[in-house]
């Protein structure tokens, strides 16, 4: 069988198409992960680099949060005390009113 423009590939050439192909996409595959590989060293890299960064701004965050927490509860003892010395006055006010009636 003469290979003509009409006839078809031998087995042969037909594995050796296939082989050839197998290897292109092996080649494609070990690309790809290396190229994965580095992505995530980069990805591991910038976290490594960034967590600090944003370990501190959280902390910042939290303290801030709990600085206004302290300052909140602060205000209500103050405002609750102010609410009690008011019903003291009140209460005075009244015994005076009823000790002059």
């Amino acid at each position: 069988m003469s290979n003509t423009p009409h006839s078809s590939p031998s087995l042969s050439q037909t594995l050796d198409l296939v082989e050839e192909e197998r290897r292109q996409l092996e080649s494609l595959c070990e690309e790809l992960e290396a190229v994965y590989r580095a992505m995530n060293e980069d990805l591991d890299s910038l976290w490594e680099s960034t967590k600090p960064r944003l370990e501190e701004a959280f902390r910042i965050t939290v303290d801030e949060h709990n600085e206004k927490l302290d300052e909140l509860q602060r205000a209500r003892v103050k405002q609750e005390q102010l609410c009690n010395d008011l019903a003291s006055a009140q209460d005075f006010v009244n015994q005076i009113t009823q000790f002059i009636s």
